[in-house]
């Protein structure tokens, strides 16, 4: 995955297709047998993030993979949730920390930061606390999820000249 060394199938599955209601309805029962489906197909990499139908996405990670954690890859985001906006340093953490208890996980494979601006990206406040994260075992990683909308490129285009990035989604 990006610059890790994690091995993660080509194909990776969003939760937001299971959330949203975009592509129809899902039973946590019919999400979890999808997600479970989906493992045995070969799929091993999984992103969420708190906004994923009110932090349902991340439980539904919790309840199919509960007794395989190690075997999956879970990258999740901060900055964004309940239709707030918080890129503070203590917003990013307690985002982490409500993220990790859906997941019922002590870690995160990937923590992004969830489609940040340019005031974020550059504050050298945010970059510490990610590294404290890692030093705490609480991410293996730290990266970006970029778009929609303008002024994503230059976002990313800075993040990626300024800081050790692990890897960069593009919306």
């Amino acid at each position: 995955l990006g610059k890790t060394e994690l091995e993660v199938s080509e194909v990776g599955f969003g939760l937001w297709t299971l959330t949203s209601g975009r592509w129809g309805t899902f039973s946590d029962d019919q999400a979890v047998a999808l997600l479970r489906q989906a493992y045995d197909a070969g799929v091993n990499y999984f992103d969420v993030a708190p906004a994923d139908g009110a932090g349902r996405g991340e439980r539904l990670l919790a309840e199919a993979f509960r007794d395989r954690r190690d075997l999956v890859v879970i990258s999740s985001k901060a900055g964004r949730s309940d239709g707030r906006v918080d890129f503070s340093p203590a917003g990013i953490r307690r985002s982490l920390e409500e993220s990790l208890a859906r997941l019922e996980s002590t870690f995160v494979d990937v923590l992004q930061l969830h489609y940040p601006d340019a005031a974020t990206v550059s504050d050298g406040a945010v970059w510490e606390l990610f590294e404290e994260l890692r030093s705490e075992g609480k991410i293996r990683y730290a990266g970006i999820a970029l778009g929609p909308g303008p002024g994503w490129l230059e976002e990313g285009r800075a993040a990626m000249r300024a800081r050790d990035l692990g890897c960069i989604q593009i919306y």
